[in-house]
């Protein structure tokens, strides 16, 4: 009886070998036969399938599956909707959910490589439904969205979740870049309060020295926006130096004529 189970044992576990191996045999042929790089032919194997069939095992799957990817990678730009890897990423990411560097450099690989960026918004998106609090995927989904495809008021709540994380101390600009757009879409005091208060909690160096000149900025436009409309008694009448804003023509004035220089936003790292 005993022998008999033994025998049932190994009988399961070589099914399973043989099945496994059966699986990997149709994945390999389905995926490496992919006209990848010009005709951007996406997978056409259901990952829930695939899932079904793995036998308990698809970590292994997604695991195999993110190696032939990686081995197959090209660094053609996509021109169609969607690059092959987006649903090579995303048929990963049905078998195992929770592997991380799929959402990290999955999102990397489409947005520079393939430029894929819809794909690669859609992917970090799906990633912070599993990992909310990563500030890899939070810079990343916030930097593709404003840098990348120019849409940098949808990016603000990933910065400002990012921010209230990560307090400057990895992404120092953060607060800079964030108060910069909040700018842009006219919410001059939401955006020098943000900056403000990481400014009154950073050590004297040349990343504060930087956000002075933006936070003066921001101030004087607050400021004068205020002095040369037509109620003026309520308006502060001096710079964040301390100085009194002047007038010339009739119009009050600070001592940088061009501030609007300061607000705008260049690249992802500022300066």
């Amino acid at each position: 009886m005993i022998k008999l189970k033994h025998n049932t044992i190994q009988i399961i576990l070589i099914t399973a070998i043989v099945l496994s191996f059966t699986i990997f045999n149709i994945l390999n042929n389905s995926f490496s036969s992919e006209r990848k790089i010009s005709d951007e032919k996406p997978i056409t194997i259901d990952a829930n399938i695939v899932r079904a069939l793995s036998l308990g095992n698809p970590k292994l799957i997604s695991s195999y599956l993110w190696t032939l990817t990686m081995l197959q990678s090209d660094i053609d730009h996509t021109k169609k909707e969607r690059s092959w890897m987006f649903y090579r990423f995303q048929s990963i990411s049905t078998l195992d959910p929770l592997f991380f560097e799929n959402y990290l450099y999955g999102g990397l690989y489409l947005s520079i490589i393939k430029d894929d960026l819809r794909g690669a918004e859609e992917h970090y998106q799906r990633g912070l439904d599993f990992f909310p609090d990563s500030i890899d995927l939070l810079w990343n989904a916030g930097f593709n969205l404003c840098f990348e495809l120019k849409e940098c008021n949808k990016a603000i709540p990933y910065f400002q979740k990012l921010l209230s994380i990560d307090k400057g101390k990895r992404f120092k600009y953060l607060s800079q870049i964030l108060s910069k757009i909040l700018a842009n879409e006219n919410s001059d005091e939401l955006a020098y309060n943000i900056l403000l208060t990481s400014y009154t909690q950073m050590p004297s160096g040349s990343v504060k020295e930087r956000i002075h000149k933006t936070l003066y900025s921001l101030k004087a436009k607050i400021d004068l926006k205020c002095l040369n409309s037509q109620n003026s008694n309520m308006c502060n009448k001096y710079d964040f130096e301390g100085n009194l804003y002047y007038k010339q023509d009739g119009i009050f004035r600070s001592k940088f004529e061009n501030i609007d220089k300061y607000l705008k936003l260049k690249n992802g790292r500022e300066n």
